[in-house]
C-alpha cells in the first residue's frame, strides 16, 4: 500500500486489494484498488484562503500561433514572453503542439501555442487583439528568434 501525505501528513493509504480477499467478495480477476482517508486529519491540515475570480462578463478571443523557433528555445520561455507583452490581454497562453521533422529547418522546431485574449471591462475589437498580437509576434521574433510558420 502506499501512503497519502499533505504537507508532510499521513491523512490515508490506498493500495490494491489482496487476490485472496477479490476472490471472497467474487470480484472475479478484476484488480481491485482501496483508498481510505482520514477526514479528520484531512481537515485539520491549514491552508491557505482560496482566491477566485468571477467569471467575465465579457467574451474570451482565442487565436493560435505556429511558430518557428531554435530547439534551444524553452516552451517556457514562449509563455513567458507571451504573457509579458500582452498583459493585461492575454489571460492565458498554452502550448499544445511541439513538432521537429519534415517541413521544418534540422536545427529548429515548429511550436503551436493558443493565446487567449480578454479584458474585464469591455469586448474587444478586432483591432485591439490583433494589435496585442503583433506585438507579442515582434517580442518573440526579437527575443527568441521566432518566426511565422508557413
Amino acid at each position: 500500500s502506499c501512503e497519502i501525505a499533505v504537507q508532510g501528513k499521513v491523512v490515508g493509504y490506498f493500495g490494491e486489494l489482496h487476490p485472496t480477499l477479490c476472490k471472497h467478495y467474487d470480484f472475479q480477476k478484476l484488480p481491485v484498488v482501496i483508498l481510505e482517508v482520514n477526514l479528520d486529519a484531512l481537515f485539520q491540515i491549514k491552508v491557505g484562503q482560496i482566491k477566485a475570480k468571477p467569471i467575465s462578463k465579457f467574451p474570451y478571443v482565442s487565436r493560435d500561433l505556429a511558430l518557428v523557433v531554435n530547439k534551444t528555445v524553452l516552451s517556457s520561455d514562449i509563455i513567458k514572453a507571451i504573457k509579458m507583452v500582452g498583459k493585461g490581454l492575454v489571460k492565458d497562453a498554452c502550448i499544445f503542439d511541439v513538432y521537429e521533422g519534415e517541413h521544418v529547418e534540422a536545427n529548429k522546431k515548429s511550436v503551436a501555442v493558443s493565446i487567449t485574449y480578454s479584458d474585464e471591462t469591455h469586448t474587444l475589437t478586432e483591432k485591439e487583439v490583433s494589435d496585442c498580437e503583433e506585438k507579442i509576434k515582434y517580442e518573440l521574433a526579437n527575443k527568441l528568434g521566432a518566426t511565422l510558420r508557413i
